[in-house]
Order: structure tokens, then C-alpha cells, then sequence
């Protein structure tokens, strides 16, 4: 996959996968790596999974596989961590997206769709969370102590951490795969990190935001998350003014492993009731690439997304130009946005 990059000061990694609408922006949990999650079956598949149909937009946050790791725990405040979103959106031409995101991902996502209402068509939250802390009119919210031993142990012995994190995210897994994403996980991500993501986390609370989120959400979360627990998506459910909630079985806090059918089907439903526009006469290949032009993408670019020749690419634009009565990449473009093809 094309791994792109946002301008600096932090540059941020993304890439987009499949074609077709709706665009789904995937704003992952914990730590992500753009280039080695395509190394490991399951989440390959999930993503793939994800991508059928539709146009998949994933990429690692600031501190994260292919991104770069600034330190200190003032660069990954929530604010900052939102307009990360709104940079890989807009660099990646994204006007308008359904949002999942999953984990902190989802405080990322709630707090964008607070703050940008018009670009978010649906939202999804899947183990996500509004408040992680305690506090007296939030009882269902985590102990201190759990936070402070965590990022004792992250802090202290990077190794241990690592293997710690790993038995909470995957506590169904079997130990090879538990070694394997532990080791993931150093490579994700640096110790120090670690601990500024952490510490983040615990310090965000985006409770006061879910009255003025308006997009319909679909909360998805697993009765027996050992790590979030369901209580957080319930409180999640219950605060977003057009949300609904869907308990999936298992254990596990990664969407990607357990039973990932479930989640995807999930989404996949959710998504397919959002409104569509066709263009009478297009064959769904040639509004594929219809829309892929309208975006900006060069033949060799729309070739190389969708897998297969530039010539192809050529045929599939006259057949177009022809239907649409147009001459120009222009024109097809204008037509695209006047038709709702392109947000």
C-alpha cells in the first residue's frame, strides 16, 4: 500500500485503501503500524474486511508506527490529537467521512465530530470511552491506581509494560500470539511514548461534548472487555443524543482479533443504510473511477488503486465521457460533485 505523509511540524502517515463510498476514516486504539499490520493475517483481513466496497482511510497517530514520536505528554493532549484528524482528512482530500474509531481512537472521533459536525456523516465507536478516570458522578470509571501501576511499569521496563498492555488488549489470545503483540507493540511505539499516550488518555474527558455530537452513532463494544468495560460504552450510548449500542461477545479490546465477523457485520449494516446517489447509465466500476478522478487522481494513480492497467483506466474514462456527455477530466469532475459522488 502507498504509505503518504501530512506536512510538518508532526507528519503523519495514512494511506487509503479500496474504493467506493462511503469513505471510512479509521482512527486506531492504542498503537497502529501502517506497514506492519499488513504482515499479520488477522489484521489484514479485518481491514480488508473493512475496505470492501468502500474507501478505507487508515493512519497511525503521532507516536505510533510510521508517524513521527514527539515527546512529552503536552504534544498529545486531545485538542492536539483532534487536529491530527482534521490534517490527514484534509491532506488526504477528505471533505466529508463516516469516522470509526476505536479505543482512544473514539476520543478522537467524538471530539471531531463535536468540533467539525459538517464533515461527519456517521460515527462508530468500538471499546471506546468518554472518560477513563473515576471520578463521584462517573463511578464506573477506572481506579488511579491501575493508571499509576501501568505507567510505573511502562516507564521502568519497557519489556514488562509491553507484555502487561498485551495480556489487557488480548486477554483470550493464546501465548504465541500474546508474544507476537508484545513485540508488535515495542515496534509500534517507543517506551517514553507510551507513557505520554497513557497519561493522555487518562487526563481526557470529552463528557461534556456528547449532547452536542449529532451524527448518528453506532457504539459497539464487547460484554467482557477485560481492558475498557462495557459500562464505558453503555455511558457512551446513553450521552450521545442519536447513538445505539451493540453488545458483541468476547474478551478481547482489539476489534481485529476474537470475533471480528461480528464487528465488521455490525458496521458494515450501519453503513449500508446511509443514502446513496446513482448516476443511471455508470457501471459501478466506472463510478469507481469517475470518483477517483473527481479526487485528483492521475490515471497511473486511479490504475495502481484499483489493481489494474492504465489503458483499462483510459477505456473506463471514454465510456464515461461519452455517458456524461463531457470532454474534459474537469467537466467529469464537475459533474461528480454536482451529483453527490464526491462530498
Amino acid at each position: 500500500m502507498a504509505v503518504r505523509y501530512t506536512a510538518g511540524p508532526v507528519h503523519l502517515a495514512y494511506e487509503l485503501v479500496g474504493s467506493g463510498e462511503p469513505l471510512l476514516a479509521v482512527t486506531p486504539g492504542w498503537v497502529s503500524h501502517l506497514a506492519v499490520d499488513w504482515q499479520w493475517p488477522e489484521i489484514r483481513a479485518y481491514y480488508q474486511r473493512l475496505a470492501a466496497g468502500r474507501t478505507l482511510l487508515r493512519w497511525d497517530k503521532r507516536g505510533t508506527g510510521l508517524s513521527d514520536r514527539p515527546q512529552g505528554t503536552e504534544p498529545y493532549a486531545l485538542e492536539t490529537r483532534m487536529r491530527d484528524m482534521e490534517a490527514v482528512l484534509d491532506a488526504a482530500g477528505v471533505r466529508r467521512a463516516a469516522l470509526l474509531g476505536w479505543s482512544d481512537g473514539g476520543l478522537m472521533a467524538l471530539a471531531f465530530a463535536a468540533r467539525h459536525p459538517q464533515r461527519v456523516s456517521h460515527l462508530i465507536l468500538y471499546g471506546a470511552y468518554a472518560r477513563l478516570a473515576w471520578a463521584p458522578d462517573y463511578p464506573h470509571g477506572l481506579d488511579e491506581r491501575q493508571r499509576e501501576a501501568i505507567v510505573t511499569l511502562v516507564r521502568a521496563e519497557w519489556g514488562l509494560g509491553s507484555r502487561l498492555l498485551a495480556d489487557l488488549v488480548i486477554p483470550e489470545a493464546d501465548a504465541p500470539m500474546v508474544a507476537r503483540f508484545t513485540a508488535y507493540q515495542r515496534v509500534a511505539t517507543s517506551p517514553q511514548a507510551a507513557v505520554d499516550i497513557l497519561l493522555a488518555n487518562w487526563q481526557a474527558d470529552v463528557r461534556p461534548l456528547l449532547p452536542h455530537i449529532t451524527a448518528p452513532a453506532l457504539v459497539l463494544h464487547r460484554r467482557h472487555d477485560l481492558h475498557i468495560p462495557f459500562a464505558l460504552g453503555c455511558y457512551l450510548a446513553e450521552h450521545l443524543p442519536n447513538a445505539r449500542l451493540v453488545a458483541l461477545e468476547g474478551e478481547h479490546h482489539v476489534p481485529f482479533f476474537g470475533d471480528t465477523e461480528a464487528v465488521v457485520t455490525a458496521v458494515d449494516g450501519f453503513l449500508s443504510a446511509m443514502p446513496r446517489r446513482p448516476v443511471p447509465g455508470l457501471t459501478p466500476r466506472e463510478l469507481e473511477v469517475l470518483r477517483l478522478l473527481a479526487e485528483g487522481l492521475s490515471n497511473r494513480a486511479i490504475a495502481a488503486r484499483l489493481v489494474v492497467s492504465e489503458k483499462t483506466v483510459g477505456t473506463h474514462l471514454a465510456h464515461i465521457y461519452a455517458k456524461l456527455g463531457v470532454t474534459t477530466r474537469g467537466a467529469a469532475a464537475a459533474f461528480a460533485y454536482r451529483h453527490g459522488l464526491v462530498e
